[in-house]
C-alpha cells in the first residue's frame, strides 16, 4: 500500500505472467487439435477412395465377359488425383463354381503400404447373379 494510503489498482507481473503461461497452454491444446483432426480427415479420405478402389476392382472383374481365372493380377487406377496401385489374388472356393476375389489397395507403386482390402465372390463362368461384395478390412 502507498504512503497516501490509497489501494492501488491492476495486476502484478507475476499475476500477468501466470495468465500468458496459462493461455499460452491453452493455445497450443486447441492448435494441437486442429492439426490431429486434419490428420485424420485426411485418413479418412484416403480409406474412402481406396475402398472404392477395391470395389470398382471386383465389380470391373465380375462384369467381364472372359470371365476370371484363378491366380494374381496387378493393375493401377487413378481416384481422387490419386494413383492407386492394387493386387487381385482370384481362389477357388470349396464350391466349385464360386470364386474368390481378395483385392488389396496400394498407395505406392512398390505395393509396400497397404490402405485397404476387400474380399468379394462371384460364379466361376461370370454369368448369372452375382454374389457381390461380403466383406472388408481397413489396414495391412
Amino acid at each position: 500500500m502507498p504512503a497516501d494510503g490509497r489501494r492501488q489498482r491492476g495486476f502484478t507481473l507475476l499475476e500477468v505472467l501466470v495468465a500468458l503461461v496459462v493461455v499460452s497452454v491453452g493455445l497450443a491444446a486447441i492448435s494441437r487439435l486442429g492439426v490431429q483432426h486434419a490428420q485424420s480427415a485426411i485418413a479418412l479420405d484416403e480409406l474412402t477412395l481406396a475402398g472404392w478402389v477395391a470395389s470398382n476392382t471386383i465389380e470391373l472383374a465380375r462384369i467381364d465377359p472372359g470371365g476370371l481365372n484363378v491366380g494374381r493380377r496387378q493393375g493401377q487406377t487413378t481416384m481422387g488425383r490419386q494413383r492407386w496401385y492394387w493386387e487381385m489374388n482370384v481362389t477357388q472356393t470349396e464350391v466349385d463354381s464360386i470364386l474368390r476375389l481378395d483385392v488389396a489397395v496400394f498407395s505406392d507403386s512398390r505395393r509396400q503400404q497397404q490402405v485397404v482390402s476387400l474380399s468379394g465372390f462371384m460364379p466361376q463362368s461370370g454369368l448369372g447373379p452375382a454374389p457381390g461384395v461380403v466383406g472388408a478390412a481397413v489396414g495391412p
